[in-house]
């Protein structure tokens, strides 16, 4: 009975968070309301409260809920092919710009990062789940290491984090140039990835 009461509790805080993001997306922080997002989840302002106590609550749940989609994909898509786990990052994630909800998703996440700079909580919750999708990478690059596949002299937290960047940099790009070669940035991308994984003597 707990482990329902806890999926229940989990599913309720989604159904907000999913209803507060297309909200955020529509209107931006300032100028939604709680009423707007009780009325886009489809349920009372104190069921609501019941989950979260301030927008600003929800805000920072809501950047909490992209970093660990991310992270969550990185770990998928890295255990999905164990021979080239980084190759396959590429692969995956970027045909997730052509998704309708990329660019929207996008969207919040630069308003979060924007917020996260005048709300220490924000940040920190922004900053702790950040460290999860980039943990989910740095073990993959340190088995790739240790394979021989990637040069060894990388520092394997430095190349996760340059991966991470590539991927919101393109997030950023997605937004202001919609029609952006998708395949054409996922060439060079597939470059990037054998370019650490060459040698000095190799490159």
């Amino acid at each position: 009975m707990p482990q329902v009461r806890e999926a229940y509790r989990e599913a309720r805080r989604k159904q907000i968070i999913d209803a507060a993001y297309r909200c955020f997306a529509e209107k931006g922080f300032q100028k939604t309301t709680v009423r707007d997002i009780c009325k886009a989840a489809n349920l009372s302002v104190g069921a609501v409260y019941n989950y979260f106590r301030s927008k600003d609550d929800i805000i920072a749940a809501s950047g909490e809920e992209d970093q660990r989609r991310i992270a969550e994909m990185i770990s998928s898509a890295a255990a999905a092919d164990p021979e080239d786990p980084l190759g396959n990052l590429v692969r995956v994630f970027l045909p997730l710009a052509n998704e309708p909800e990329f660019v929207r998703d996008a969207v919040v996440t630069f308003d979060l990062c924007s917020q996260s700079s005048r709300d220490p909580e924000i940040a920190e919750g922004f900053r702790k789940t950040l460290d999860a999708a980039l943990d989910h990478l740095v073990e993959p690059v340190k088995r790739q290491q240790k394979r021989g596949v990637l040069n060894a002299k990388l520092d394997p937290y430095s190349v996760a984090a340059v991966l991470v960047a590539v991927y919101q940099g393109f997030r950023y790009l997605r937004v202001f140039y919609p029609e952006i070669d998708a395949d054409g940035f996922g060439s060079v991308c597939e470059a990037m990835v054998r370019g650490i994984s060459a040698t000095k003597g190799e490159r």
